[in-house]
């Protein structure tokens, strides 16, 4: 069967024109020494979150909100560091600064060619100072072609084109105020108590 690599349809999430860049910078799934060192040298708070959500009491409509929710964070940070591909590759395609890190053990086979589209460093690297996280550098602009390719070849399939971003014209603060995204949001951290305690 033939194949070939697509790239990631992340990269094609349309940011929001309403969304106002905040002075916080996100930390997704950082081991404790680089969090620790984050919050040690940052001029600006940060926030601790994890890719993964205790989603199973959460309809599919409450979970699509709180992946909003996620782009909404992630677009509206001045920073994000991460171990997450899938933390990376929207903040690149939301335009926010963004910052790989690369664990021991990593899964070389998911990340090949994807993890050169963004800044990143080992663990170590990361902590002997290399990257000045108060001055996070632009992102590198190789996956606007990968991103152009990707929607020229599913508009060609879908025959569908939108330029609205991932609240898909739905007002922020309406989406903020959900009822919805509120409940999804309770009950993430309700449930992930429940299953796993309060753990760092």
């Amino acid at each position: 069967m033939d194949s070939y690599w697509s790239g990631c349809l992340t990269l094609t999430i349309q940011p929001e024109k309403d969304i106002a860049k905040r002075d916080i910078v996100l930390a997704i799934d950082l081991p404790n020494a680089v969090y620790d060192k984050l919050v040690k040298e940052s001029n600006y708070p940060v926030i601790r979150m994890s890719a993964d959500i205790n989603h199973q009491y959460m309809s599919p409509i409450q979970r699509m909100k709180i992946a909003q929710y996620y782009l909404y964070l992630y677009q509206s940070a001045r920073f994000v560091v991460t171990t997450r591909l899938h933390g990376t590759l929207p903040c690149l395609a939301l335009g926010t600064p963004v910052l790989n890190i690369q664990e021991k053990g990593f899964e070389e086979g998911r990340f090949a060619g994807l993890r050169e589209l963004a800044h990143h460093v080992t663990v170590e690297e990361f902590l002997s100072g290399i990257y000045d996280i108060n001055n996070p550098l632009p992102n590198p602009q190789r996956h606007l072609e990968i991103r152009k390719n990707l929607e020229e070849r599913c508009q060609a399939f879908t025959v569908f084109s939108s330029s609205k971003g991932f609240l898909n014209g739905q007002p922020l603060l309406e989406f903020l105020a959900d009822p919805d995204l509120i409940q999804s949001v309770v009950t993430g951290l309700w449930s992930a108590h429940q299953q796993y305690g309060i753990y760092r």
